[in-house]
């Protein structure tokens, strides 16, 4: 660990880890802990493709031998569907792929997770729209009672 109060982590997206040769990982490792010191790397398995199992492998075995702890990474994301929706803002769905190399129980788990993530997303939604909406009311409330004690 680098740093005494928190962990320097970053976020390696699935066409990144599927182009860059070892020579150019080793470089930028060189760098980074030169500079900022990374104690975990997260390895994207999909984004429009998927992450090559030798580039993993690879990747694991550079970062191993940095001392970065390696782990798979998820993220929210949703493709533009046409030119205009690049200026729009949107909910995030998570896409949740699982690797080639797994199986149909961890695919049937992925999208079990993807559901779940959707259900928390909207829950949390739901009780942040409630919560301001209490928070609304008690404040009306409040005002109403000091006026009423004024006059």
């Amino acid at each position: 660990m680098y740093y005494k109060n928190f962990k320097t982590v970053t976020y390696c997206v699935a066409g990144w880890v599927n182009h860059i040769t070892e020579e150019e990982l080793r470089e930028q490792a060189d760098f980074l802990q030169k500079y900022v010191g990374i104690d975990k790397i997260y390895l994207e398995t999909y984004r429009d493709e998927f992450a090559k199992k030798e580039q993993l492998d690879m990747f694991k075995r550079v970062m191993k031998d940095y001392g970065i702890e390696v782990s798979g990474g998820i993220t929210t994301v949703t493709p533009d569907l046409n030119e205009s929706d690049k200026k729009r803002q949107r909910l995030l769905i998570p896409s949740v792929t699982a690797t080639s190399l797994c199986g149909p129980a961890l695919r049937k788990s992925a999208n079990i997770l993807q559901v779940s993530l959707m259900s928390l997303l909207l829950m949390i939604s739901f009780l942040l729209s409630v919560s301001a909406k209490t928070a609304s009311a008690k404040k009306a409330s409040a005002v109403g009672k000091s006026s009423a004690l004024k006059r």
